[in-house]
């Protein structure tokens, strides 16, 4: 199939777009569904695809599939997505701890549950290159990752 026809047809797979947000390399689409579509760069599994292998059209990201997501927002070479049910999920670099998953993992090449948010329903998601920010229903705003010229909030 001609490239142009396959972007045309994996495009019209999407849907309404409802919001976009770029990484580095990585791109996400949201749909009115709330489907994530993404592609880009394997670097760091910054697509979200698995292993490193570069997507270079929006594909659905299969481990969200049975979640509707209301939210995303990318880092440099890390994303975000927050969920109808208040729940949030990370994957990509995380060296600097931006994935809030674990201290050791520094790479996670698919979406993955952040358990410190459990009882605690997440209403709103942010993410800068190397950190990222959730707002809870209670009103509490959380920060983790890189700090060094005061993202966080919390000083140098």
């Amino acid at each position: 199939m001609h490239e142009a026809a396959q972007r045309t047809q994996n495009a019209e797979k999407m849907g309404h777009l409802q919001q976009i947000c770029c990484g580095r390399d990585h791109t996400l689409n949201l749909t009115r569904d709330g489907d994530v579509f993404s592609y880009g760069s394997g670097t760091f599994s910054a697509a979200g695809h698995g292993g490193s292998k570069e997507v270079l059209s929006p594909m659905i990201l299969k481990p969200l599939r049975d979640k509707r997501v209301v939210k995303i927002a990318c880092g440099e070479s890390h994303s975000l997505i927050l969920t109808d049910k208040a729940d949030v999920y990370a994957w990509g670099r995380g060296f600097e701890g931006q994935l809030g998953l674990s201290r050791s993992i520094e790479v996670a090449s698919t979406p993955q549950y952040i358990k410190a948010f459990y009882g605690s329903p997440v209403q709103s998601i942010e993410a800068g290159a190397y950190f990222s920010l959730a707002i809870t229903r209670d009103g509490n705003l959380y920060g983790w990752g890189e700090a060094k010229m005061g993202q966080l909030g919390l000083g140098k």
